[in-house]
């Protein structure tokens, strides 16, 4: 049997966290929310009784509203991006507290173009994957092979992990 390990250097890793614009601390947070859901809830309530609103009809709006809230809630507040950059491979986790669940793992060579979202808006691509918080337009996309299709990656690195994605894309193609 041959146990012929590989090492894998790790060049540089980031974490991209959500901006926290208004409420800074995670504490004061959770307490907005519940107490959001809370108040959506008692809404809801009202509306059904001033208005005679069938009740299970007032309880799949109210369904409908909380689980949109969830969602935007979790791609937006909840998930952290982990851009983590190796000698051959680009890879991207998800991380949701202390749980990471890998997204991408681009080998290098198989990248095509890297550059500003604006500038590659128009290329074709078969799918688009986003890895990315804040506004599109600051974005970097990548554009790699995936099989037979090309792909488009959005991800929202530093300047320092751009020039380092570069740098070492530059080096793979070689």
């Amino acid at each position: 049997m041959n146990m012929d390990n590989e090492t894998v250097q790790v060049l540089y890793t980031e974490e991209i966290i959500p901006s926290k614009k208004f409420i800074k601390s995670d504490f004061l947070f959770f307490v907005v929310v519940a107490f959001l859901v809370i108040a959506v809830i008692l809404i809801v309530s009202v509306v059904q009784v001033l208005f005679n609103i069938p009740r299970i009809l007032a309880q799949v709006v109210l369904y409908i509203v909380l689980c949109l809230f969830a969602v935007w809630l979790y791609k937006k507040k909840l998930v952290v991006y982990r851009y983590t950059l190796t000698e051959r491979m680009l890879s991207v986790e998800r991380v949701i507290g202390k749980k990471a669940r890998p997204d991408h793992q681009i080998h290098l060579v198989d990248i095509v173009r890297i550059g500003p979202y604006e500038k590659m808006n128009g290329e074709k691509t078969d799918s688009r994957h986003k890895s990315y918080h804040g506004k599109k337009e600051n974005t970097t996309a990548l554009l790699f092979k995936n099989g037979k299709k090309t792909d488009m990656l959005l991800i929202s690195p530093s300047q320092e992990m751009q020039e380092n994605i570069l740098k070492q894309w530059k080096k793979a193609r070689r």
